[in-house]
């Protein structure tokens, strides 16, 4: 019988069943490490304790470790898993996400598990297992890992709850915009496992940036304008691998993947759907671009606003995107060279105005805040960045 131990974001920090920890209740609030948060902090109407936490999670990884081992051909049956450590990582809005780590008779294997305990959380949870699966199945595309098991009828205590196994990347951590302390603006910080943030040299930041859009628009579809959202920087939805300028990011969250505008041309109008697809376009990237420069301090403070260098680092990680997403919808690359010429006409007055339009439908009240205070010159740098781009 395989043995489990439970620990929170390290081994440092063990978790003993029937100890104080485990009897203590689990805290449900926004993104945070557990480490980072003061006891004071723990919310009163939350039900379901570390114990009760960790023996759901426990059940769900006996019933579906060795299903996925005999499904990759090797040893089955929870006699093959001689030992699975189980790091609660971090407390998220929806989910409480732990990292596995499974010993084999010759080897170690890591997961990613999400549990949600709340209604909001289950429902989420099932709506982006399949939004995951679907990018696993429909995309060529690494960018996001892949999904193993789902249940959806666990009990966490008296707690209805649910969870999914995924892909666990190791040594990529979260990224998120911290305060310049050499005066203003924004620097990047690179969160690892002991909360220990690195800053990035400018090089490995514009990279992160770069790659974050780059992804995004590759699983952009520009004929029936589905797109992965929501995402937030703040949420840590994106995570970064940097060893000295070799920058390789992931997205580890796909809420939803939805059209992003409704379709109007009829099967036979060829000119209005060409107009609709140049339309998706440019509403998707002024989207993404407005999204990628909004972040909170540390992951959990005040919302800041990315530097300006951001802007470009966006417009040609869209590119990039593009060029993958056409070549998995084969479009030619005639009409990749079309997209560059239609964007970089695009006047920054209907620019802003297409933004003021989006931030009051798809911002908090927070982030139009933000927004109001830097979109004019936001859709400025936009429209010269496009203009920069237009022949390459």
């Amino acid at each position: 019988m395989a043995h489990f131990a439970f620990f929170l974001a390290t081994r440092n920090d063990p978790v003993c069943e029937g100890g104080r920890r485990w009897k203590m209740p689990l805290p449900i609030y926004g993104p945070a490490a557990p480490s980072r948060v003061h006891a004071s902090d723990l919310s009163s109407r939350v039900t379901v304790t570390y114990g009760d936490y960790f023996t759901c999670l426990r059940r769900f990884l006996k019933d579906s470790i060795p299903a996925i081992l005999s499904e990759h051909r090797q040893p089955s049956g929870t006699d093959a898993m001689e030992h699975t450590d189980v790091f609660l990582v971090k407390h998220g809005l929806l989910y409480h996400p732990s990292r596995i780590e499974v010993a084999l008779s010759d080897r170690r294997l890591q997961f990613a598990a999400n549990v949600a305990l709340t209604p909001e959380g289950c429902a989420r949870l099932e709506t982006e297992y399949a939004s995951l699966k679907r990018l696993q199945n429909d995309f060529d595309f690494s960018f996001v890992p892949q999904v193993y098991a789902k249940d959806t009828r666990l009990q966490a205590g008296r707690q209805p709850a649910a969870a999914f196994l995924a892909q666990w990347f190791e040594s990529y951590h979260e990224f998120h915009a911290g305060r310049n302390p050499a005066g203003r603006g924004t620097v990047t910080l690179l969160w690892n496992s002991q909360n220990d943030p690195r800053r990035l040299l400018a090089v490995q930041q514009r990279q992160v940036y770069r790659q974050a859009a780059r992804i995004l628009t590759a699983y952009y579809n520009p004929l029936t304008f589905e797109h992965i959202t929501p995402w937030h920087h703040a949420a840590g939805d994106f995570v970064a691998r940097v060893q000295h300028n070799r920058v390789d990011v992931k997205l580890i969250a796909a809420r939803g993947y939805v059209p992003l505008l409704r379709q109007n041309a009829g099967p036979s109008d060829r000119l209005q759907a060409q107009r609709q697809i140049l339309e998706g376009l440019l509403v998707f990237l002024l989207k993404l671009s407005m999204r990628m420069r909004l972040d909170r301090e540390d992951g959990v403070g005040q919302v800041v606003w990315l530097d300006d260098a951001v802007v470009t680092d966006t417009v040609e990680g869209f590119y990039d995107g593009l060029a993958l997403a056409c070549d998995h919808l084969s479009i030619p690359a005639a009409a990749q060279g079309d997209f560059r010429i239609y964007l970089a006409g695009v006047e920054p007055d209907y620019l802003h105005s297409l933004g003021l339009e989006m931030a009051a439908r798809l911002f908090t009240p927070t982030e139009k805040q933000v927004l109001k205070w830097h979109l004019e010159r936001h859709t400025n740098q936009l429209h010269g960045a496009l203009k920069a781009n237009s022949g390459k």
